[in-house]
């Protein structure tokens, strides 16, 4: 009985405890190579309070409002949070997942600051994309119109596995948008930092781990028989 009870235990631990493979798959997610290594961005360049996308040190890097430097690393990546009318900042990174049942983990922080809001909102998200096709979006933040606010550095994390479970092995787009709806909505400034998607592979049992289980039960059975 006491094998019995052994081989029960090993039995439930090998179907129920899959090992997990964890890996960070997005590259320079905090920007500490001082570019925009790993990541295609807009780049329309401008000056002052309609900067696109750019890496900075300080919060100044926004040509407008100023924010707060960087609370981990060095680096972070910054916009004016405002400019002409209809104006898309993107950065975006494509990454393969890996095959097989995946965990995923989805976490970036953001600040931003922005004053003398117009009659439209200004907007920040955060989407996966595949083969053209937004998956989320993960992530809505709306300056609402009219409006003067501001926040500081601010991590959020999303648990993103049921979303890419039909994604295995494929390649999907990582892509922060910050979207000015109407010409020189007034100051502001955003920041983004620290994007990272960890992605843990859930193994199934090997198929020697369940010939030994089996070659298990027969041991108990003939065992129990005598």
């Amino acid at each position: 009985m006491k094998f019995i009870r052994k081989l029960c235990v090993v039995l439930i631990f090998g179907f129920s405890s899959h090992a997990l493979l964890a890996a960070e798959i997005l590259v320079n997610g905090g920007f500490e190579t001082g570019d925009f290594t790993g990541w295609n961005s807009t780049l329309s360049g401008g000056v002052d309070c309609w900067t696109d996308w750019t890496i900075g040190t300080a919060g100044s890097e926004t040509g407008c409002l100023p924010l707060s430097a960087p609370t981990e690393g060095t680096y972070a990546a910054y916009n004016a949070f405002d400019g002409f009318a209809s104006s898309f900042y993107t950065l975006s990174q494509d990454v393969i997942l890996p095959n097989g049942n995946l965990m995923a983990e989805l976490s970036f922080d953001i600040t931003a600051q922005w004053f003398n809001g117009g009659a439209l909102a200004r907007v920040f998200d955060l989407n996966i994309v595949h083969d053209g096709v937004d998956l989320g979006p993960i992530y809505h933040f709306e300056a609402a119109a009219g409006s003067d606010g501001a926040f500081d550095w601010t991590s959020f994390n999303f648990d993103i596995s049921d979303l890419l479970s039909d994604y295995s092995g494929n390649v999907i787009t990582i892509e922060a948008d910050v979207f000015i709806p109407e010409q020189f909505t007034g100051p502001g400034g955003f920041g983004l930092d620290n994007v990272s998607l960890n992605v843990s592979q859930v193994s199934e049992p090997s198929v020697f781990l369940m010939f030994l289980m089996f070659l298990g039960l027969i041991k108990a059975s003939r065992f129990n028989k005598s």
